[in-house]
């Protein structure tokens, strides 16, 4: 087996050719890099337009997002929320299941 010279710090053995992953035929570095890219446009969108409609989120992650609904929308309780409920507590505004069902945000 052809030895691969290893430099570093402490390189001490060399790597053979097997230890290295070579690119082949389910290799597609560009795919998997436009695909995180997109994912994140698409979320940097979703939150953009969410947040012009006076929405929030509870979460998000690589390909999701938990947007705050109820079925009529409004402001609900939520420690930390910038807006205040009728009774004076803190809260978010939830849009409402329709607005979120309809795809009222992809607008």
């Amino acid at each position: 087996m052809e030895q691969v010279e290893q430099r570093g710090l402490e390189a001490t053995d060399g790597l053979g050719l097997t230890d290295i992953i070579l690119p082949s035929q389910y290799f597609a570095a560009m795919g998997g890099g436009g695909l995180c890219s997109e994912q994140r446009l698409m979320l940097a969108l979703l939150e953009k337009s969410l947040s012009e409609r006076g929405g929030t989120y509870a979460m998000e992650d690589t390909d999701s997002m938990a947007i705050v609904a109820t079925e009529h929308g409004g402001i609900i309780a939520c420690p930390g929320g910038r807006e205040r409920t009728d009774d004076g507590r803190e809260g978010v505004t939830a849009l409402s299941c329709v607005a979120i069902a309809s795809a009222e945000l992809m607008d």
